[in-house]
This record gives structure tokens, sequence and C-alpha cells, in this order.
């Protein structure tokens, strides 16, 4: 009752340090997009400043206190990795490339033990911890930070070979990071090396194995019953807010049969995508959805960096961890391309694409924190210290990797796709003419000032395989198929997509239209109320009167809060 009181008693100024918090993120996401920034460095920067390197306005107590974010991050992140693995991509993924990522991790392994190994050389430690901490470290470096990866890489919409070989690693490097660090502590545990009951080798092991094997069956189970549930519901809103109630549900399901909860989240998503006929949909739109969380999780994980102590602490196994680690990465990825015969790009690029470091190592750290050991507290030091030089250099190698691959591209610069946008200056033209209006709501003629300008539409003559990339980059209540001179043709909607993915065949977008209901953006307030009344829509395209012209939507809520209040 004493914690909960606590909590209740701080929550006051916990909120406002986290709304400051969003909205900082928010802007310096936008200043990194201006100058060529990842979003991800511009996160962890806020956190930095904000944290007790900076004005010390987040204390890690009340970073400490949001820890339940980091849960929720987790689960959202695996269950987006595994819902990655669908049927597209299994149609481009081979053997060697799960080979390639299997020996790229255990040629990392080997390096990176052995660096660490030298770099100890130089401190006091006994042979037996020298090696327990360069075993530890070596299954920690796997852990290629997935949220700051799959973050930029969706940034950039970046896609190719490339691409698919880090989406490939990201998974078969955190579930080796995973599990080899778990069963170290079992290891180390039994040798009496670390406390926690050596003497129960077999219950460990079995505890062990049911963590995952457990976490395993459990997602599948539940991506079942959600692909079922889905196939039922019809209202997009509700289908979404299912999706996280399951990942929710999942956490939940972990805690209280021990289950290892990040292992279940994965297997969610991939049950998901792989069982339902839109459950790629879905999948890319909870994706955009977890976008505030991951802003959140990075703010935190800014925050519980002390660069003064850090630095000052970092020492010879501080820096020799980082050495060793980019050094393991680069060169298992040039040994490992050659030994599985991998395309030029993955060998040139791989390595430098994923540095990054955070999310399963910190997951990995935190869970280890509270031991007495000395090695255990170092390994937290040194992990902790090398997450602020890796997620700074980490996603800039990933955007110059993907650059220079040419796997990185927008999708404002596809020739199937166009965005209608309204500038700076209609805006505020609008604000003016409606203050000017003096809030009559006869003064209103038309729709023109509530019409939402910021619209992606795509091409009837494109391909089922450039709708489901588009599907993929975007997340709006309304999908406009138009022609080359930007004339609306018609909607697509989700119901009507479901048999396309199945047998896609030499379909095209337009044979997916569904209806070719529109309004004018010249329209009275009433004309469209009758409009959305007759044919009960809830968001409409609007195009421009007399030529049919895309210029954007309108929201059947917008109209009514406009019109009545």
């Amino acid at each position: 009752m004493e914690n909960i009181s606590v909590n209740i008693i701080d929550l006051p100024h916990i909120v406002p340090l986290l709304g400051l918090a969003l909205m900082s993120a928010l802007f310096a996401g936008k200043v990194a997009k201006r100058i060529g920034l990842p979003k991800v460095t511009a996160y962890m920067m806020v956190g930095i400043i904000l944290g007790p390197t900076g004005f010390n306005y987040i204390t890690e107590p009340i970073a400490d206190k949001f820890h339940f974010i980091n849960e929720i991050a987790f689960g959202l992140i695996l269950f987006n990795i595994g819902g990655e693995f669908h049927r597209g991509l299994f149609e481009n993924i081979t053997l060697k490339h799960l080979k390639f990522s299997l020996v790229f991790s255990l040629l990392s392994v080997l390096f990176i033990s052995c660096l660490c190994f030298m770099f100890t050389y130089f401190t006091d430690m006994a042979l037996s911890q020298r090696l327990l901490f360069s075993f530890y470290m070596s299954f920690v470096a796997l852990a290629a930070a997935p949220p700051t990866t799959l973050l930029v890489i969706k940034e950039y919409n970046s896609n190719g070979p490339l691409t698919q070989s880090i989406f490939v690693f990201l998974i078969v490097s955190t579930v080796l990071a995973l599990v080899g660090t778990e069963v170290l502590e079992v290891i180390y545990e039994y040798l009496g090396l670390w406390s926690g009951g050596g003497e129960q080798l077999m219950q460990h092991v079995l505890a062990l194995a049911w963590s995952f094997v457990g976490a395993i069956l459990f997602g599948m189970i539940l991506g079942v019953v959600l692909s079922y549930w889905e196939q039922q519901e019809h209202n997009t809103s509700e289908l979404y807010f299912a999706v996280i109630c399951f990942i929710f549900f999942g956490i939940t399901i972990s805690h209280y049969l021990n289950l290892n909860p990040l292992f279940l989240s994965l297997a969610l998503g991939f049950t998901l995508v792989n069982t339902s006929p839109t459950g790629i949909i879905v999948h890319q739109s909870i994706k955009e959805m977890g976008l505030s969380v991951f802003a959140i999780f990075f703010v935190l994980a800014g925050a519980h960096i002390h660069l003064q102590e850090q630095l000052q602490a970092l020492g010879i196994l501080g820096l020799g961890y980082i050495i060793a680690r980019t050094i393991g990465i680069f060169l298992s990825s040039k040994i490992s391309s050659i030994l599985t015969n991998e395309e030029e790009v993955v060998e040139k690029f791989l390595g430098p694409s994923v540095l990054s470091h955070a999310g399963a190592a910190l997951a990995i750290v935190m869970s280890i924190k509270g031991r007495s050991e000395e090695t255990a507290q170092t390994i937290v030091s040194v992990v902790m210290t090398s997450i602020f030089v890796f997620e700074i250099v980490g996603p800039l190698s990933l955007k110059f990797s993907l650059i220079k691959s040419k796997e990185a591209a927008s999708v404002m610069k596809s020739k199937n796709i166009s965005k209608s946008f309204y500038g700076f200056y209609h805006l505020i033209r609008n604000f003016v003419k409606n203050i000017n209006s003096g809030g009559s709501k006869s003064d209103i003629k038309t729709i023109s000032s509530i019409v939402n300008h910021e619209i992606f539409a795509i091409q009837e003559t494109a391909s089922i395989v450039e709708l489901t990339e588009f599907l993929k980059q975007r997340n709006q209540p309304v999908y406009p198929v138009i022609d080359a001179n930007h004339i609306f043709k018609g909607t697509l909607c989700l119901d009507a997509l479901k048999s396309a993915f199945l047998d896609p065949g030499e379909l095209k977008v337009g044979d997916l239209i569904d209806h070719e209901y529109f309004l004018e953006e010249g329209a009275s307030f009433y004309e469209a109320l009758y409009l959305f009344s007759m044919h009960e829509e809830r968001v409409l395209p609007v195009v421009k009167s007399g030529s049919k012209k895309l210029v954007g939507y309108l929201m059947y809520q917008d109209l009514i809060v406009e019109n009545y209040s």
C-alpha cells in the first residue's frame, strides 16, 4: 500500500515531465529529419538532455517508474519483428540467408569474446571473472537494437537484399542473445560464480526451456485466435484495439506462467501475418501506432544514461567492449559473407547496418542489475555506457548503409503513388477566414476549410506487389485510386483486398476499386451530410470541383463537430 501511495503522490510531477519529454521528442524528430539525422538519434538526445546528463528533469528514479513502458515497447517491437516474416519475405529469403545470419552471429560471439578477454588482461580480475565477463558480453553484443533498426528502416522506406538480410539477422541475433545470456546465467549459478541455487541445475534448465518453448506455444495460440477475431471484425478501430489487447494479454500470460514475453510477442506477430489473409495490413497499421511508444522508450533510454559518471567509469573494459563489438561485427560480416557466398551489397554494408545497441541489450542488463556480484555490475556499467555510443553512431551508420546500397527510398518518389498537401499559406488563410466569419454557421458555405489535404493515393495501373508496398508504408482512413492525371477513380477497402492477396494473379489496383463515392471541394455542409448518411460512410475522398482531381478527404466526425460547434 505504501508503494501505491508514493506513486500516486509522484504522479502529478511525473506526467508533466512526460508531456515535456514527448513534445520535445516530437520537435526534435522534425529537426532531425530536416538536417538528415535519424529520428531515433534525436529521441535519445532528448532523453540525455532532460536526464541526469543534462538538466536532470527526468531523474533516474522517475525513469525507473516507467519501466512498464519498456515491457510494452518490447512487446510491440517483437510483435513487429515477427510480423515482418510474412509470405512476401519468405519468398525472397533462402536457406542461404539463414545460414549467413547464423554464421555471422556465431563468428561474432567468437571474435568479441576473444577481444574482450584480451582487454580484461589489463584489469585485476581473476581468470574465472575474465572468462565470465567475456562470454557474457559476447552474447549481449549480438543484440542489434531491433527498435532502433526497424525505426530507421521504416523512416527511409528501405527495401532490398540488404534490408532483408537485416531482418533475418535481427531475429536470429536477438534469439541467440536472449537464449545465450539466460543459459550462461544458469551455468554461472551452477558453477557457483553467481548466486542462485546452483544445486538445482535440472529445475533451472527445465524452467528455462519452458520459458521459451511455452512462450512460442502460447504466442501461436493467441495469434490464431486473433486471426479468427480479425476475420469476424469489420470495424477497423475495434480491430486495432483488439490487437493491442492481445499483445498486452500476452505480457500478462507471460507474467503468471513464467514465460519469456519477448518470444511470446514474436510468435504472436508471426502467426497473425501468416494465418490471416489481411494480417499483413493489420501488422503495418500497428507499426504506425507504435511510434509514440517507441519515442517514449528512446527518451527514457537516454534518461538512463549518466554520461558524466559513465565516461569517468568507462575505463579499459568499456572502451575495450566498444572496440571489440565494432571490430567483431565488421570482421564477422566480411568472413560470413565470403563463406556463404552472400551478395556484394550485404558483404559491404551489413556490418555497419547492425551497430545499434539498445532494446534487447537494455532488457538483458536490466534483468541482472539487481545482482550483487561485481562482474554483473561491471557488465551493466559497460553496456549502459556503450549504449550511448552505439545509439548515436548506429542509426547514422545504418542510414549511410541504406543510402549507399541504394535501398533507401521515399514513398513520395514512387511513380505509382501521389500525395496531396496544403501548404502553410493555405492553413493561415483558412484560419483568418474562419476567425473573420465571427463563428457564424451561416458564413461557412462549403467544406473546403475542413478538408484534410494530406493524403497518399495509388495509381490504378499499379500491381498488387506495389499495392502491398504502399499499404506497408501508409496508414490512413481511406485509400484513393487515381489515374496518371491525378483524376480520382474510386476507393479501396479492407474487405475488397482479402481475395486479391490470396490470389493476386495479373490483377491491377484498378480491378480492386470498391466504390466511387466522393465529395466536391465546393460542396456545402448539407450536401456533405446528405452524402455521408446516404452511403453510410465515415470518410470520403474530396475532389476539385469540375475536374475530379483528388485534393484530400473529409472525416464525418470533423463535419459534425464543425457544423454543430
